[in-house]
């Protein structure tokens, strides 16, 4: 098996592109459960038990201020988030405090473990990069302008067959050659003629 991931685009005015996973499926408790019961002496219901109690521990420990370290894996702890104030008396305190997150911190030996896992590049929701020919990219964005006067990448993706990495280039090159306007912010990009 290999890692699947796909290239993204970042936002804004660095316009970078960054590696994303793409995960074949979410794999719950009961598929856990029935891996480990496969594997080992232990059954189904036993290790699915268990994993509820470490669930609920690791919750208690970190209520009572302490990290969770689990060997071979790594270390669970919080964040914090809040209003950082003065006192009276010049000392800090924090105000409104509540939990960001839940951090974890993988052990070295866990992280090297994954040195021989291999990679292939796949397209955003099962999407493959499409060369369309100008004519055909005319008539689609036409065709998306037809039903409003205007439309997203979601859109346009959706109406070529294109990832994600590979539309956005394409619209922004659009804008730049003045072909397509950018009427959105920059957290939404909407295109217009």
């Amino acid at each position: 098996m290999s890692i699947n991931y796909d290239l993204y685009e970042t936002k804004g005015a660095l316009n970078k592109h960054y590696a994303k996973v793409i995960a074949l499926e979410k794999i719950d408790t009961q598929k856990i459960a029935n891996h480990i019961q496969q594997i080992c002496t232990v059954t189904e219901h036993d290790t699915k038990a268990v994993l509820s109690a470490l669930a609920a521990t690791i919750k208690q420990e970190l209520l009572d201020g302490n990290s969770v370290l689990l060997d071979g894996i790594g270390t669970f702890s919080l964040s914090l988030s809040g209003n950082i104030e003065t006192d009276k008396k010049g000392n800090l305190k924090l105000k409104n405090a509540k939990v960001k997150s839940i951090k974890f911190r993988p052990l070295k030996s866990f992280m090297n473990s994954f040195n021989e896992a291999n990679f292939s590049v796949k397209n955003h929701m099962g999407s493959k990069d499409v060369n369309l020919s100008n004519e055909e990219l005319n008539a689609i964005i036409d065709k998306l302008l037809e039903k409003r006067h205007s439309f997203l990448n979601a859109d346009f993706r959706k109406a070529t067959g294109m990832s994600r990495t590979k539309a956005t280039i394409l619209l922004n090159q659009l804008v730049k050659e003045g072909k397509l306007k950018n009427v959105g912010v920059s957290t939404l990009y909407i295109f217009t003629k």
